[in-house]
């Protein structure tokens, strides 16, 4: 959905304060295309601050549908977005260095539109869950036969075990043996 920002581009004193609702279904990031559930309007808030400097505020929640990393079951996360660029449009040879570090690329800026599902695809990749689970308690899947562990259990025999520790291993299994 592009938003024709010229108002806030040409007039220093006018900013933009809307809240729109996007119709996304899927968001497709570098690493894979992942299903949104449930999306509520997203609030952009673009305002003139300097010269050609910018700054450019999303915020929204939605809920994606993403694979837990221990048992590879769709999980429901919610992500509260809440994030702010300060752009240049000026290019950054005009700006002392210090000041250019600060400043974000203005990839989902147009000419005089900006790109609000790249701008918030971008907000999203900076707000990603560094781990998804099910549940805290989930056990993950069996390295031998793949079966949940959580659920259904396996009689595999846990081959995870440090090589270094077999001697150990063995002497609790002739001990077992010797009580029954």
């Amino acid at each position: 959905m592009l938003i024709n920002i010229s108002d806030v581009l040409t007039k220093p004193y006018k900013t933009v304060d809307e809240i729109m609702g996007l119709n996304m279904e899927q968001c497709q990031l570098a690493f894979g295309s992942f299903t949104i559930h449930h999306l509520e309007p997203v609030q952009l808030i673009v305002e003139h601050l300097r010269d050609r400097e910018y700054r450019v505020s999303i915020a929204t929640k939605l809920i994606l549908i993403l694979t837990c990393d221990r048992c590879l079951k769709d999980v429901d996360v919610p992500l509260d977005i809440h994030g702010s660029r300060h752009i240049s449009l000026g290019g950054s040879e005009t700006l002392e260095t210090d000041e250019s570090d600060e400043l974000d690329q203005a990839d989902f800026i147009q000419g005089y539109n900006l790109d609000l599902e790249q701008l918030l695809q971008s907000e999203l990749v900076l707000n990603w869950p560094m781990k998804i689970l099910c549940d805290e308690e989930c056990a993950g899947l069996c390295n031998c036969c793949g079966s949940s562990k959580s659920n259904e259990g396996c009689d595999c025999e846990d081959t995870s075990l440090d090589p270094r520790m077999s001697v150990v291993r063995d002497l609790f299994k002739n001990i077992d043996g010797l009580s029954d």
